[in-house]
């Protein structure tokens, strides 16, 4: 069932052909073949569902509308919504645009003018806006001499088409100015992003190189030390003050002779680092969900709240769970696999829930949350097989030689 308003649009992933795993922004949910919009703000949606999505690029051919495939990642009123969720999934757009002149019912799209434009803008405007002062003024005066006639009192026809290029020229280049613009910005927020967790990583695994685990850093159960990230490694964090206790009674034995040396704790290098080691507990007091310090600080810096959460459920939750997981478990309702999913622990979701409603008030939407949690175990599941078929092609053969040319 299609969108009765037409006022949503759509960010899709394409599925197949020159645009495979390419985003687009801006479809309208109209144009998505058996779309139920409620359905899937509601979640009851896969978010592996591939639909049938007609490509509106300009008057209908005599044909009908060329189709594609492809998932439907988010839907909204507003394109900057759409917009700032392409940037969270750190994908690679579609060279191909969707026109904005073809959206009939959204008001949402209209963009605003930038209150400062650009030199160029402003001198071609000044252009503008002089020549049609002089057309103006000119008709202005002839009607004030008392020359009513029609020839006099309206603007002629070369006059009009002069007036409508101009006003066309001025829209077309305030919309490609403003795209440029919001490139720039999206790619200078990326870069940002990105060099912060890179030296936030690079942090954590110098200390971890160099410093001396004190006894509380061994109450720290690790399920991820295997993983393919360790600068932002997942793990779940139970401290228990029996362990506690054991490490403490213990951590000053000699690893050489075995016998207790009590200047195991007084050690400078131990104390030169009180920061490390520090945990975050998530959502309320009690959950019992940890996390390193610094990593809760990268995912508190998401500029949204999927963004957040698909952050912390990375910290949360091994690499190897998420890939074989889903929110609430189960086969795949797209696809004739038998592959049975496991549930992702329902405390840890409910945890990463709350801190995302405390760091986004306004903006937290549950609905959306959990179709990211579902979106980013689906994308590492694809990872890791296409990890998995490349180490299958580079893996020698017995008698020495690759299958990979050289």
């Amino acid at each position: 069932m299609t969108s009765d308003s037409g006022e949503f649009l759509a960010l899709v992933k394409w599925v197949g052909g020159v645009d495979d795993k390419k985003y687009t922004t801006g479809i309208n949910v109209a144009h998505i073949k058996n779309f139920d919009e409620k359905k899937f703000l509601n979640g009851e949606e896969d978010p592996e569902k591939v639909y049938v999505v007609e490509w509106h690029d300009g008057p209908e051919p005599l044909g009908g509308w060329i189709c594609y495939n492809a998932r439907v990642i988010a839907i909204s009123k507003k394109i900057t919504v759409l917009e700032k969720k392409f940037k969270a999934l750190d994908g690679m757009r579609s060279p191909r645009r969707v026109d904005p002149k073809l959206f009939d019912n959204d008001v949402s799209l209209k963009a605003k003018e930038p209150q400062k434009p650009e030199k160029e803008r402003e001198a071609y405007g000044e252009s503008s806006s002089s020549m049609l002062k002089e057309l103006q003024k000119s008709n202005t005066e002839s009607t004030d001499d008392g020359k009513n006639s029609k020839g006099k009192t309206e603007l002629d026809h070369s006059e009009r088409a002069l007036l409508e290029m101009s006003e066309q020229i001025i829209e077309d280049t305030t919309r490609k100015m403003s795209e440029e613009t919001l490139k720039e910005v999206e790619q200078e927020s990326y870069e940002i992003t990105e060099a912060t967790s890179k030296k936030v990583s690079e942090k954590i695994s110098v200390i971890a190189d160099t410093e001396t685990p004190t006894a509380e850093d061994d109450l720290i159960d690790n399920h991820d030390t295997n993983s393919s990230n360790p600068d932002l490694s997942n793990s779940d964090h139970d401290i228990s003050g029996k362990a506690k206790s054991n490490e403490l009674s213990t951590a000053g034995t000699s690893a050489a002779d075995g016998k207790f040396s009590p200047k195991h704790h007084s050690s400078p290098k131990t104390k030169s680092n009180p920061e490390k080691g520090k945990m975050k507990e998530l959502g309320l007091p009690g959950s019992g969900v940890f996390i390193p310090e610094a990593q809760f600080n990268v995912a508190e810096r998401a500029q949204s709240a999927t963004a957040m959460a698909t952050s912390l459920l990375m910290s949360i939750f091994p690499r190897s769970v998420i890939a074989n997981s889903n929110l609430r478990g189960g086969k795949s309702k797209t696809k004739n696999s038998t592959v049975q999913h496991s549930a992702l622990d329902s405390d840890k979701i409910t945890a990463i829930h709350d801190a995302v409603k405390k760091r986004f008030k306004h903006r937290y939407n549950e609905s959306e949350v959990n179709r990211a949690i579902n979106v980013k175990c689906s994308r590492v599941r694809s990872e890791e097989k296409e990890a998995k078929a490349q180490e299958g092609v580079k893996k020698p053969k017995l008698d020495g030689k690759s299958d990979v040319k050289p």
